[in-house]
């Protein structure tokens, strides 16, 4: 066709330049052409399998799902040989007979990977649906078989890949060729490969479970997910964070539910005119008197440390580990009104000017608020006492 119009415009008695010119002009049209509808052509079929496939899944969003891969892969090929068509008609290349050997494998792979891609994600969330559901029935964590669900989708994607290269040519030429590359593919994927092994090991030993409130690399946050790659958590401001196993395998972790209880461990500090022995006596009452603390597994109050301004005390009791927030939060609370209930100080930092008359009216003030308050104190134990 371009022979003929090259004719024509001879015959014209045009400059040469002007020819080339006329007849690049045309040729580049045409490319243009080629490539536009190519993509009016693949966004067409790209809208319509979307479209099918919220039809299907009754779901809006299709990302990451099976029907976004084959729409996007679609897509991707359709636009790829109108590029090639495009090249072919000003290069000559012979992409025509290419596609012809080589255009029914390609739909063929596109479909086997589809395919695998549909199965993989069924097989996976069977695997993790029985997990929940062992765990409903026997009270048993699912980290082991939301392991084994990743594990499944990916070798199952590995043995499409290599299905859908087998449709181009003998599996054992390209077995061959990734023999020869595997050093190579070795070095690239080391750091991917120590993954794996962190995940296998973090599956095998379970250091933290999918549900247990952890520490890792410095990010805290309940467990959501642990994949053969990476391990995901979820902050307190609901933030997802992907941690690689290499890290949550090879660092330092601490996991704040694995046990059943967990202590409770307070620092008060009270002024040195408080009676210590007093201010033990509240810590006490504060603690039993909250159904939450465990008291039969024992409580301790002490003097830990003198301070600056300040006589440190010590408390320890037992909360379950499922209301250990709660129950810090009513403790402390708790404590602070029986402090104030009481002529108890807390120090904090402050400056106040006082002439000498001024402080000695003060402290007697402070020491008779205290006496009263121990006295009051003494006075309801004896009551309850003998009630």
């Amino acid at each position: 066709m371009h022979n003929q119009l090259k004719d024509y415009l001879s015959t014209l008695g045009w400059p040469s330049w002007l020819e080339s010119l006329v007849t690049f002009t045309i040729l580049l049209l045409e490319m243009i052409a080629i490539v536009v509808v190519g993509w009016l052509i693949a966004t067409f079929i790209g809208r319509a399998l979307r479209h099918l496939g919220r039809r299907f899944t009754k779901a809006d969003d299709l990302d990451g799902t099976v029907w976004d891969f084959v729409a996007s892969a679609a897509k991707f090929v359709i636009i790829g040989f109108s590029i090639l068509l495009a090249v072919d008609l000003y290069a000559g290349l012979g992409t025509l007979p290419w596609l012809a050997n080589y255009g029914a494998p390609s739909v063929r792979a596109v479909i086997i990977l589809a395919l695998a891609w549909f199965i993989a994600s069924k097989v996976a969330d069977s695997i993790r649906g029985f997990g929940d559901r062992v765990k409903k029935g026997r009270h048993q964590d699912n980290t082991l078989f939301s392991f084994l669900s990743s594990v499944a989708r990916y070798g199952l994607l590995a043995l499409a890949v290599a299905i859908a290269l087998q449709q181009f040519g003998s599996l054992g030429s390209i077995t061959a060729i990734v023999g020869a590359s595997a050093i190579a593919i070795g070095l690239a994927l080391q750091d991917t490969l120590k993954a794996v092994a962190g995940g296998v090991m973090l599956a095998a030993f379970r250091p933290f479970r999918i549900g247990d409130w952890v520490e890792i690399d410095g990010y805290e946050g309940e467990v959501i997910d642990i994949t053969p790659f990476t391990s995901s958590i979820t902050g307190l401001d609901n933030r997802t964070i992907v941690i690689p196993n290499t890290v949550a395998w090879g660092q330092s972790l601490t996991n704040f539910t694995r046990q059943p209880k967990r202590r409770l461990d307070l620092y008060i500090d009270v002024s040195y005119d408080d009676d210590v022995d007093f201010v033990t006596r509240v810590l006490e009452d504060v603690f039993t008197d909250n159904p939450r603390i465990i008291s039969s597994d024992g409580l301790w109050f002490g003097v830990h440390n003198f301070r600056d301004s300040s006589v440190q005390i010590r408390a320890r009791g037992w909360c379950w580990t499922t209301s250990y927030v709660t129950t810090r939060s009513e403790i402390l609370r708790a404590i602070k009104y029986a402090f104030d209930q009481n002529g108890i100080t807390i120090p904090y930092m402050q400056q106040v000017e006082m002439g000498p008359q001024e402080l000695a009216d003060w402290q007697n003030k402070k020491s008779e608020e205290v006496n009263a308050a121990k006295a009051r104190y003494l006075k309801e134990r004896e009551q309850n006492k003998d009630e």
